[in-house]
């Protein structure tokens, strides 16, 4: 398929997922506590 990326840049990348979804999570929260 494809190389495999470095473990640095694989852990930026689960951690920008992450951020995203507890973005995601805390505005869904926000809108409906409000």
């Amino acid at each position: 398929m494809f190389d495999k990326p470095p473990p640095r840049q694989l852990i930026r990348t689960f951690s920008g997922l992450v951020l995203a979804l507890l973005k995601y999570f805390l505005t869904a929260h926000l809108s409906i506590f409000e």
